[in-house]
């Protein structure tokens, strides 16, 4: 989502290098920064620790993003993680008003299918079951997330109804992959793949609000 918004706002994509650990970039003539993390971990339980340690992780982006303004001009885009729970946003808002970041705006979006469709090749992959009670907690977290006030980008759904099109891969698991945009340049870019288009159109909409 964040190369596909990035080449919506640049006009052009230079070659991205998978991420899995921090990333900065700068777009729109230098005037936007764009701050990523990746977070690997996956927790099973929303117990205090837990959730402490989400808030750990997600500090030290917010200490490398500064100075951020404490206004809608900063936004924050987290989520897609299955085991993120009701308290998971409740927990944060409480701590960016602890460190004054209370009017930033939050963006949270919900995990995809993904790696939890089912596949009877595929190890990794959920079970009908799993799947329905991942439905579950993501309905769950969505109307909490609406009742907080935070803007709120359904992938769950959209992926759902078209789970054949995710595509597997040791690393480049996702509804998305990169093809070549112009033949005189092997490193210019262009992100392919409708449901990543769909919701990440989604996204740039609510930016473009701002």
């Amino acid at each position: 989502m964040m190369y596909y918004v990035m080449e919506q706002i640049n006009g052009t994509l230079s070659a991205p290098k998978k991420l899995q650990a921090f990333g900065d970039f700068a777009i729109n003539s230098n005037k936007t920064r764009v701050y990523f993390n990746y977070y690997r971990e996956r927790q099973s339980k929303s117990t205090t620790r837990q959730i402490g340690k989400s808030w750990s992780d997600l500090w030290q982006l917010l200490k490398r993003a500064q100075p951020i303004e404490n206004n809608r001009n900063t936004v924050l885009v987290f989520g897609g993680a299955e085991w993120m729970r009701s308290a998971h946003l409740e927990y944060l808002q409480t701590k960016l008003k602890e460190v004054e970041m209370q009017n930033i705006r939050l963006v949270f979006k919900s995990p995809s299918m993904g790696f939890w469709t089912w596949h009877s090749s595929q190890p990794r992959s959920a079970k009908p079951l799993e799947a329905v009670n991942l439905r579950k907690y993501t309905v769950d977290v969505l109307e909490t997330a609406r009742e907080l006030g935070l803007d709120v980008i359904d992938t769950f759904h959209p992926t759902v109804s078209r789970y054949k099109e995710f595509r597997w891969g040791a690393c480049a698991c996702h509804y998305h992959s990169m093809s070549n945009a112009n033949p005189e340049d092997s490193k210019e870019i262009h992100v392919d793949g409708p449901i990543n288009e769909a919701v990440s159109s989604i996204l740039l909409s609510r930016l473009s609000t701002i």
